[in-house]
């Protein structure tokens, strides 16, 4: 940065911010991995708490959907087996049905499943169909994504 740029607050925060790799991804790990000190009060916690969750978040730049959006990404993130995970977040989506679309298109090539290109349609199941009494073979990841057909030809999540 050169010295002109230097006494501009926003230049110098941003450069600061670059280069110490501080993000809304940074304020996320702080704010899941945060440990309470003994001589902290529950007031200082949830202040604390707070102010990681709105740097990670940015309330005040995201509508309600957005904000849905980040939540849900992170739980489908925390969910999936490291290898998908990783694999996800380095094409670093902020949607989650492009996520498990790029999850489903890893687990695919690892067991020679559909081209990625190929779109593939997920209905839900109702809750009150009887489930099948014998359990099929399943994939490695059948846990998370299955695209292998039920008895009614519909495929799962």
């Amino acid at each position: 940065m050169d010295e002109a740029r230097a006494h501009c607050y926003r230049d110098l925060r941003e450069a600061l911010l670059t280069k110490f790799d501080i993000s809304p991804e940074t304020y996320w790990q702080q704010y899941r991995s945060m440990v309470v000190p003994s001589e902290e009060s529950p007031i200082e916690t949830y202040h604390r708490i707070k102010g990681l969750y709105r740097r990670w978040i940015r309330p005040e730049r995201h509508n309600k959907e957005e904000i849905a959006e980040a939540i849900i990404l992170e739980q489908m993130l925390r969910i999936l087996p490291p290898e998908v995970r990783t694999w996800v977040k380095e094409h670093e989506s902020t949607d989650c049905l492009v996520a498990a679309k790029l999850a489903l298109q890893y687990i695919n090539a690892r067991r020679g499943g559909p081209p990625p290109a190929r779109a593939t349609t997920f209905t839900h199941q109702p809750a009150h169909q009887p489930r099948p009494a014998k359990r099929e073979n399943r994939p490695e990841f059948s846990g998370y994504l299955s695209t292998a057909p039920n008895q009614q030809g519909k495929v799962r999540i």
